[in-house]
């Protein structure tokens, strides 16, 4: 044993004396090419630190091909005053094909007195990276750039504010969450413990620490995740070292901006930033970093000045088209004061601003009609970097102006995409509605947007709309004349073009008139002229079906020639819901004209005749204030029309007429109940009252429900009349969850009542005398029943025991897990009476509850006596 402990100790001290002395640091990389990708640890160290010099470190590349050590290629005394040096490693790994692979450091050690790890300096310093290579083979991914530095200052009883500063290059989502720092193989480090009142904002990445409550050196790990469309890609987890300090009645600066900026690619950002410290003797210097420095071609710049009180810098940037993308950009602002009198301790703040660059919309955006067709066109917008555009359609001006961050076409607005062209250079759509054609009458207004590779969308073009002419035919008419199961009638009528060309299609016409039937249009009537634009169709089911139509028109002048065609239209089909004393209505229709509003007609049940009861504008009306189990019959009629004036208005078209009757198949409410228990007596009762609020009405009966645990389904025991208002279970056990339903008069229940669950009521005690003599009292060792009335079990509501009972020598003499214990006082094992006397025992008692079996313990004596008077022998 001295061997080991030597040899633990020497090992100890050669860790120490070998000792980096690390203080924060991250892994980040870049892709190369294929399944090659660049690695940068970066370390922040002591630069006092004996082995400072060292120039090696080894990574787990996390794949199982074994480590590799890579030879630092620079070291940078960021903080001379505390002496604390920024060392990089970096070097390339290829891997051997898809999968998720943890990229890691184990470096000794982490620097001394860091208050919530133990013996920080014994300890390993840590770090990790998750790399997710897709089996899709697309491996191209970078991972967060990191930008301001992992250490930090805070005050006792001052809020403290960290954020690392991170900008993925590739454009993805970032999400922080706070973790804990890792020791030796990635183990969470010894002692580890967050500080108190210590976040992380999972969206903007900072780090609160609010009000330190002590001077302290603390190390705390943020995980940053990163996501592309919803999928996760992997994760850095960066440490971070906070010394908060004492005595400082320094405050940390204010920052002052603009939270949101929205610009069009090609314009100018200036965005201006203020920073004032509360002390007005502390002077308060500026940086910012972020995505948007980092650019190649036409990078943002910061206007950096020198420290003042209040400090006033700005950010510019000239943006390009490359610039844009779906997710907004973020920068970091960065202040920190000099501490002023207070002290050296300088505090900082920071704060996010998000930057969105949103493409130019295409503009130039035309509506030109052709025949039953819209010709639409358009310039690009000025971003060849489009992958192309996305065109939407409406009835109507929608009056959309977006706004300086709205991108594309808004839900809401009553626009419908109808088209997408992926490529940026096609600037031209014929809208001919899916080969169908477009109603003449009707205004078409139109949007349209162009779309980028990461899902990123311009701002939305201005509106434009058109009308097409009637060169085709129109339906005007669909209305059922006669609602029957198989002899209903239909009349159908239209309205011919206002022009031909005859040159093209030549007279005479015809018109074909399709009807649709199992989802096909099948044709099933002609004309003779053009000018016969009616047709009255018999023997059709019309009370349960809706009807679809259209109609062609033909040139039979010079051959066969279709001439052109009306929008398909449909029949107005109603519908009814049925609930007490009330009937809801609704109808469906899909035509070619605006519909304007609706009439809504009714017979009731003594009424002969129709008559109108209300107009609508939408397409369902409730009827209330009828009587249950009485006929009511319906129609509509639907009033429209067409911006045409060759059209005459209004058009008026009728549903198939319906007939029914209200029933009551509203359920009651629950009435309030309560449950009285008494274990004495082992008794309990059901207790409700007959009204409850707002649910005044007569019940048939009431329905009882029970489960015998907290999560069994509730099953009914019982149902009692509606006049009475209280039950006694008829159960075995009296414990378990109950509830309660009303049935009224039509039958219907009410929802369960909110459960009530009575506990069980345990009961077992032990007596502290027996006297085996045979004489037929006391000759057992048994539980005493409750309040001692023989007619009652001797225990209640216990699953098992679990008993021992000693002599004074600690000899065990009998056991058993039979809660009726029924001891006769005989050894068990020697199998005779045992002597008079006192006798020790200790028993777990598993009793039962709703929540499952609980043991409890219960220990006593017991006397035996009168053990070996007129015994025979022959008592056990």
């Amino acid at each position: 044993m001295r061997k080991i402990l030597s040899f633990l100790f020497l090992w100890g001290i050669a860790l120490i004396a070998q000792a980096t002395h690390n203080r924060a640091g991250e892994i980040t990389y870049r892709h190369i090419s294929g399944l090659t990708y660049e690695f940068t640890v970066t370390i922040f160290a002591d630069g006092t630190s004996p082995a400072i010099g060292r120039k090696d470190i080894e990574v787990d590349w996390g794949d199982n091909l074994g480590r590799d050590s890579l030879t630092v290629i620079s070291e940078d005394d960021i903080e001379p005053d505390r002496s604390v040096i920024r060392r990089i490693w970096r070097g390339n790994h290829t891997f051997p094909g898809p999968g998720t692979y943890s990229i890691s450091i184990s470096d000794p050690n982490r620097n001394s007195g860091v208050d919530n790890i133990s013996n920080s300096v014994g300890v390993p310093f840590y770090l990790e990276t998750e790399l997710r290579i897709s089996p899709l083979g697309s491996f191209k991914n970078n991972s967060p750039q990191l930008l301001n530095y992992p250490i930090d200052d805070a005050c006792v009883g001052q809020p403290f504010v960290h954020n690392p500063g991170a900008f993925d290059p590739d454009g993805d989502s970032l999400a922080y969450e706070i973790a804990r720092s890792r020791g030796i193989g990635g183990t969470i480090a010894p002692g580890f413990y967050f500080p108190a009142n210590m976040s992380v904002d999972p969206i903007s990445g900072d780090l609160s620490w609010t009000n330190p409550d002590e001077p302290m050196l603390v190390n705390v790990a943020i995980r940053i995740k990163e996501y592309r469309d919803g999928v996760y890609l992997g994760s850095i987890l960066r440490d971070i070292q906070i010394q908060a300090f004492p005595g400082c009645n320094n405050r940390p600066p204010n920052i002052l901006s603009r939270q949101e900026y929205c610009i069009e690619a090609g314009q100018s950002l200036i965005a201006p930033i203020q920073a004032v410290d509360p002390e007005s003797n502390q002077n308060v210097a500026l940086s910012v970093t972020g995505a948007p420095f980092e650019f190649t071609n036409s990078p943002a710049t910061f206007n950096n000045s020198s420290a003042s009180n209040p400090n006033n810098v700005s950010v510019s940037w000239n943006t390009l088209c490359e610039h844009v993308r779906k997710d907004f950009y973020s920068i970091s602002v960065r202040a920190e004061d000099n501490g002023g009198s207070f002290g050296s301790v300088n505090l900082t703040s920071y704060k996010a601003i998000s930057i969105g660059v949103i493409a130019p919309a295409p503009d130039n955006f035309t509506a030109n009609p052709i025949r039953n067709t819209i010709q639409l066109n358009w310039s690009n917008g000025n971003c060849s970097e489009a992958e192309g555009y996305v065109i939407y359609r409406r009835t109507d001006s929608s009056g959309f102006v977006p706004d300086s961050c709205m991108t594309g076409v808004p839900e809401g607005i009553g626009y419908e995409a109808i088209g997408q062209i992926n490529n940026v250079n096609i600037t031209s759509f014929l809208d001919d509605n899916e080969g169908e054609g477009l109603v003449p009458g009707r205004k078409y207004c139109y949007l349209i947007h162009s779309f980028f590779e990461d899902g990123a969308e311009s701002y939305a073009s201005v509106e434009v709309c058109a009308e097409v002419g009637k060169v085709v035919p129109v339906m005007t008419k669909i209305s059922i004349d006669s609602t029957d199961a198989e002899e209903g009638r239909i009349q159908l009528a239209w309205s011919p073009p206002d022009t031909i060309n005859q040159q093209d299609f030549p007279p005479p016409y015809r018109y074909l008139i399709y009807q649709k039937e199992n989802q096909n249009y099948n044709l099933i009537d002609s004309t003779l002229s053009i000018n016969d634009t009616t047709l009255l169709l018999t023997n059709q089911q019309t009370d349960s079906v809706q009807h679809h139509f259209f109609v062609e028109l033909w040139s039979f002048g010079n051959g066969r020639v279709k001439a052109g065609s009306s929008a398909k239209s449909s029949s107005v089909f109603l519908s009814s819901n049925l609930t007490d004393e009330e009937i809801a209505i609704s109808w469906n229709s899909d035509v070619a004209w605006r519909e304007d509003s609706f009439i809504v007609h009714r017979k009731g049940p003594s009424e002969n005749l129709f008559s109108p009861i209300d107009t609508v504008f939408y397409k369902n009306f409730l009827d209330t204030g009828l009587t249950n189990d009485l006929k009511y019959c319906y129609y509509i009629e639907s009033r429209g029309s067409y911006n045409l004036g060759s059209v005459q208005m209004p058009l008026i078209n009728f549903s198939q007429i319906i007939c029914v009757e209200p029933i009551d198949n509203i359920p009651p409410c629950p009435p309030p109940f309560t449950v009285e228990s008494d274990c004495d007596q082992d008794e309990l009762k059901i207790l409700w009252e007959m009204t409850v609020d707002d649910c005044e009405e007569q019940f048939l009966a009431y329905r009882i429900f029970y489960s015998p645990t907290l999560d069994g389904e509730l099953e009914q025991i019982a149902q009692v009349d509606g006049q009475t208002f209280d039950y006694v279970p008829d159960l075995e056990k009296n414990s378990g969850c109950y509830s309660i339903a009303s049935l009224d008069s039509a039958g219907n229940q009410s929802e369960l009542a909110e459960k009530i669950c009575i506990d069980y009521c345990p009961y077992f005690e032990l007596p502290n005398i027996f006297t085996p003599n045979g004489d037929g009292v006391n000759d057992l060792f048994e539980p005493i029943p409750p309040n001692n009335n023989p007619t009652t079990p001797n225990y209640r509501d216990i699953d098992s025991i679990d008993l021992k009972i000693y002599n004074r020598w600690q000899q065990l003499v009998f056991e058993t897990g039979d809660p009726a214990v029924k001891w006769n006082g005989f050894h068990q094992s020697e199998d005779k009476m045992l002597q008079d006397g006192v006798y020790y025992y200790y028993c777990i008692v598993y009793e039962r509850s709703l929540s499952g079996v609980k043991p409890r313990t219960i220990r006593g004596n017991v006397t035996l006596r009168d053990g070996d008077k007129n015994f025979n022998g022959s008592y056990k």
